[in-house]
């Protein structure tokens, strides 16, 4: 099936190339420690990454801009395990949405975000935009697979991009979650390299507090998701 699908996607004028994208250090940059705000984009791509361990292996929480490339200030470095599933390539769509989610949630509050959440659909103007370009592409890209999967409208295909992004905002605005994204982003920055390994940021998330929390309401999130069908996928708030 998903060879089917790649040889449509290729006809489309929108899709972006299937190629690896491969970050090339930029030896001139100087390291300097990182905004809290990139830091808070970093954690809030983990903190979605790690529910899904049977398909995205993280190897490395990176905010060290040196280390980058050139238009980067920071980067979680997975691995893909694979994507033969609608339900694997809606984990790495979410993950994606993880950093500018977190960022928006940061910048403008959560008063803001449940107030507005309805309304940002086919809107990105309320939405912090810090660190989104590349993100919002790979939202697009794996958006683009399930919507030819189902055969969907265009319509249809920006559907699955939003109901990713509302999804993520709601499961990060969980206190528990939420407040444990904080205690990583706070640990990246004050990491000497700016960087965090996976069992780093594990050691991490240990000690938060909402750690019990934290586990009941992922896995009543993941229950509720997943297997994804149609409808789920299409559906906003």
């Amino acid at each position: 099936m998903w060879s089917r699908v790649k040889k449509l996607l290729k006809k489309l004028n929108n899709t972006l190339s299937s190629e690896p994208k491969v970050d090339v250090p930029n030896p001139k940059a100087e390291s300097k420690q990182p905004t809290m705000r990139t830091c808070i984009h970093e954690a809030g791509h983990y903190m979605v990454a790690r529910i899904f361990p049977e398909k995205i292996k993280i190897n490395e929480l990176n905010a060290n801009s040196s280390e980058l490339v050139e238009d980067m200030n920071g980067a979680l470095n997975i691995t893909d395990i694979g994507f033969e599933t609608l339900d694997s390539c809606d984990h790495i769509m979410l993950t994606a949405a993880g950093g500018l989610v977190a960022n928006t949630i940061n910048s403008r509050g959560k008063d803001y975000v449940e107030n507005n959440l309805k309304k940002f659909p086919y809107n990105l103007a309320g939405l912090d935009r810090h660190g989104i370009g590349g993100d919002y592409e790979l939202i697009q890209e794996f958006a683009l697979k399930i919507a030819v999967y189902w055969r969907l409208t265009k319509n249809g295909y920006v559907k699955v991009q939003w109901n990713a992004i509302q999804f993520v905002f709601c499961y990060l605005m969980e206190e528990a979650v939420w407040e444990t994204l904080l205690m990583l982003a706070h640990a990246l920055h004050i990491k000497e390299n700016y960087k965090l390994s996976p069992s780093e940021a594990e050691a991490v998330i240990s000690l938060s507090p909402h750690l019990n929390g934290l586990g009941d309401v992922t896995k009543q999130y993941l229950s509720d998701r997943y297997p994804l069908t149609k409808d789920k996928a299409l559906k906003l708030l």
